[in-house]
């Protein structure tokens, strides 16, 4: 059985009278984003060194491990590892993170003990930025910038309407699928369910791992009120958060108008280009996990989301 919406509201007919968020974005939250943005810039611009006795493994890293074991497909005198790709082994690449050159670690690996030693370490420098790079990223986009302070402004700017934007995402946003979907009737294929729910607990762990931070500590970071949430209750929020935007995944599918597939397979192009470079992942790799058929689910999502959330705010005027 396929998943599908049996009966769903029409957008005229939703009425958002009960909830009123207001919202401010904080000075700190506006020039972390600054940072990260500069940083990204800065770090196209790193070259690939091999690390001092006494660095630690961290994302991103390149790390020649040797590997011994009794099962074969572990028992390696010399394995290439890019932390945070995930190709050779998950908890591997999580287990080496802040090991230094020369360690040995015990693993356990699907239960086969594993013994690696860190080989060599190799890792991205990253240069300070320069208003030459800032307009390199800026070309045919913006005005050439005369200094980086100018940059930084704008970037602020820019920051501030996306955190406004999110935010409406993350707080009325809830408010309006739970809306929406308490006014559905739908039929969902469990399988069908299942592996939505796995990719989307993969993508949450492997940004975890991008941000350093243990998956069980960044589910919280994935909520605008974590006053009522305990390491006992979260993975029941986040199971539950996941299973209605599956529904409000159908319900977007069911009543989106048609997309130009050419039109989004460009911008799918470009998405994957940007989000690969900057990770440092193959690009074949990316699209193996995150489809075009996946993009276009999400462009729906998106686009019926903004219609929700435009007639949302206008009615809080």
């Amino acid at each position: 059985m396929k998943s599908k919406v049996v009966f769903f509201p029409k957008l005229e007919e939703l009425c958002f009278k009960d909830e009123d968020l207001a919202f401010k974005v904080s000075d700190e939250e506006l020039n972390l984003l600054v940072k990260d943005e500069m940083d990204r810039i800065a770090k196209k611009h790193g070259k690939i060194v091999e690390t001092e006795s006494d660095y630690t493994i961290e994302f991103g890293d390149i790390v020649m491990l040797r590997a011994k074991s009794k099962n074969p497909k572990y028992n390696k005198p010399m394995i290439p590892v890019t932390v945070g790709k995930n190709i050779f082994n998950e908890i591997l690449e999580s287990e080496i993170m802040g090991m230094k050159k020369g360690e040995k670690k015990s693993i356990s690996l699907q239960g086969d003990d594993v013994e690696v030693e860190i080989l060599k370490i190799k890792t991205r420098e990253i240069p300070d930025l320069t208003l030459d790079m800032i307009n390199e990223e800026a070309e045919g986009e913006f005005e050439e910038f005369k200094s980086i302070e100018d940059f930084q402004s704008l970037l602020k700017e820019q920051a501030e309407e996306m955190m406004v934007m999110d935010y409406y995402y993350r707080g009325p946003a809830v408010y309006v699928k739970d809306e929406i979907i308490s006014k559905m009737e739908v039929e969902i294929s469990e399988e069908e369910y299942e592996i939505y729910r796995n990719k989307v607990l993969m993508s949450i762990k492997k940004e975890a791992m991008h941000e350093e931070i243990p998956f069980e500590e960044f589910l919280f970071t994935m909520f605008e009120d974590t006053s009522q949430l305990t390491p006992e209750n979260i993975m029941e929020k986040v199971e539950k958060n996941i299973r209605r935007d599956f529904i409000f995944k159908l319900y977007a599918e069911s009543m989106a108008d048609e997309v130009d597939r050419d039109e989004i397979e460009k911008e799918y192009d470009n998405n994957i280009k940007g989000y690969c470079m900057e990770m440092n992942i193959p690009e074949d790799e990316m699209k193996k996990e995150f489809t075009l058929d996946d993009f276009i689910s999400q462009y729906m999502v998106m686009n019926v989301q903004n219609m929700i959330l435009d007639k949302y705010l206008s009615e809080k005027k």
